[in-house]
């Protein structure tokens, strides 16, 4: 089993944030300090992997940041997160640079807790989850409308060439329709992340494995699917979710894993208790996996470099945000054997 993410919390009188983080399906060990000033035992002592600083009103930046710099030398593998009003963004822009801090915004939502600890941890210094979505609404708002043009003035054309005169352009047409319809597929995929964006309307019992089984064999249309392994055989893999926002994260998940295996990959699922979460695991081996620069592979739009000429390539943003939505999280990361590691964790009831 893999060790406890250990996160220190310095400075923070809210008991809120605490009681989040310990409800993440992830195996976390926290512990609370006064202020980051009067902790350095204690985080020698804790070295953690991600550290939480309250910043009070009045507080002193540069202090604070000889503090921080401090306890980034005596604990170098540390990720800092600052936590503060969204006010205050422009202020601690500097001070973020310098060590290399994510901003957890107050008030926060349960899921921007989950999304920050993942992107503290596994993601680099890469761009908000918000920058992304901004862009995904424009380009969905800039493709959306001379898509519906094209596709309506495609389908009159076709009804003006009927009958066996027009067969080529008939042709030719029909396989222009057919490349209308798949970008406007994107399109609904990008609305699709913005409506996981937003959040889970629902909580109704979401069973893990059903699901995954369900989107492969949709798209395998009769041929043989990935095995799903259980761990237990005849346990129970329910999350409360809401299945608009988690099926076709489960359906992106699926047809970029068999695209993977149609390329010559090794793809392999389990799903699994465990503690207070069911995770399921994507392994994926093969040459192709051995350029995969973790954790930068796993940032939104990599994945398009990964696998020029594919559909799916926002498949697994789309499968971040719908599990963060769901205060879950989802990690990549390389297994001892090089196998790529994709772990979805949910939280059970």
């Amino acid at each position: 089993m893999d060790r406890p993410v250990r996160i220190g919390l310095a400075g923070i009188e809210d008991s809120r944030l605490q009681a989040e983080l310990e409800a993440l399906p992830r195996q976390l060990q926290v512990r609370s300090f006064s202020s980051v000033f009067q902790a350095i035992d204690g985080l020698l002592a804790l070295d953690p992997d991600l550290l939480f600083v309250g910043l009070e009103e009045g507080a002193n930046l540069d202090e604070l940041t000889g503090a921080l710099v401090l306890t980034k030398r005596l604990c170098p593998l540390v990720a800092f997160v600052l936590v503060a009003p969204s006010a205050r963004e422009v202020e601690l822009a500097a001070l973020r640079q310098r060590i290399g801090a994510d901003l957890l915004r107050l008030p926060h939502s349960r899921a921007e807790v989950a999304r920050v600890v993942d992107a503290a941890l596994f993601s680099g210094d890469r761009p908000r989850s918000e920058v992304f979505l901004d862009l995904l609404h424009g380009v969905a708002d800039e493709i959306n409308n001379p898509l519906q043009f094209l596709l309506g003035y495609l389908q009159l054309l076709q009804l003006q060439l009927e009958g066996p005169d027009h067969r080529d352009a008939m042709d030719q047409i029909a396989a222009a329709i057919d490349g209308a319809h798949r970008i406007k597929a994107t399109v609904e995929r990008l609305a699709g992340i913005e409506h996981a964006a937003a959040g889970p309307r629902r909580a109704d019992p979401f069973d893990v494995r059903t699901a995954l089984e369900a989107s492969l064999k949709r798209r395998t249309s009769g041929r043989a699917t990935p095995t799903v392994v259980r761990e237990p055989a005849r346990g129970s893999f329910l999350v409360p979710g809401d299945p608009e926002i988690l099926r076709p994260a489960f359906d992106g998940l699926a047809a970029a894993a068999l695209e993977f295996e149609e390329a010559g990959a090794t793809v392999h699922f389990v799903v699994t208790r465990i503690d207070a979460a069911v995770r399921l695991r994507l392994s994926l081996r093969g040459d192709a996996f051995g350029d995969w620069q973790l954790p930068r592979t796993w940032e939104p739009y990599y994945l398009c470099r990964v696998l020029r000429g594919s559909a799916h390539g926002l498949s697994f943003f789309l499968l971040q945000t719908a599990v963060h939505a769901h205060r879950g999280q989802v990690t990549a990361r390389r297994l001892p054997d090089a196998a790529i590691a994709i772990d979805i964790e949910l939280p059970r009831h």
